[in-house]
């Protein structure tokens, strides 16, 4: 794992290592048996991303997290997310991070989003918003994707409304 300069933690306890170069090859390796060898390799590390399933509902990828913080925190650090799962502990390795990028993934304003998402609660993902965009880092970015689709169409006007009042 020493020569590998990216990790794109993906499918639940899944997680691929990479040079980056991209043209060399990658490996999917388990979190949970390989965990120990990427915390002694850490620092060797540039870029994590870290994607899902959803990658919060994993404790190794708090573990992860944490570890970044303490040992590595200017490594690039990446995580897609659906934005419903979040803990002090995660915000408070976020605050001692120099460049994390989260991209939230929403479908649609309240009940639009909720059923796309099911059983995701929109209450839930606002509140946890709120927690990111209250986060004082400079080298903390929130970004959004969204899925355009007959479902959502008719309601996305109403979605970036409400993601230009929480930044304004």
């Amino acid at each position: 794992l020493k020569d590998h300069g990216y990790i794109i933690l993906g499918n639940p306890q899944k997680i691929i290592f990479g040079n980056t170069d991209q043209r060399l090859s990658k490996i999917t390796i388990d979190l949970d048996q390989h965990f120990d060898e990427i915390a002694r390799n850490i620092t060797s590390i540039d870029t994590i991303t870290l994607s899902g399933g959803e990658p919060f509902l994993l404790d190794k990828t708090l573990e992860l997290i944490e570890l970044i913080a303490n040992k590595h925190p200017s490594m690039k650090l990446n995580i897609n997310s659906n934005g419903s799962i979040t803990s002090s502990k995660l915000l408070d390795s976020f605050q001692k991070l120099k460049d994390v990028h989260l991209c939230i993934s929403l479908d649609g304003y309240q009940s639009v989003h909720e059923y796309i998402r099911y059983p995701l609660k929109w209450n839930k993902i606002k509140e946890n918003l709120d927690l990111f965009y209250a986060l004082n880092n400079k080298g903390f970015y929130l970004s959004f994707n969204v899925t355009v689709q007959n479902l959502n169409i008719l309601n996305l006007d109403l979605l970036i409304e409400f993601l230009i009042k929480r930044v304004s």
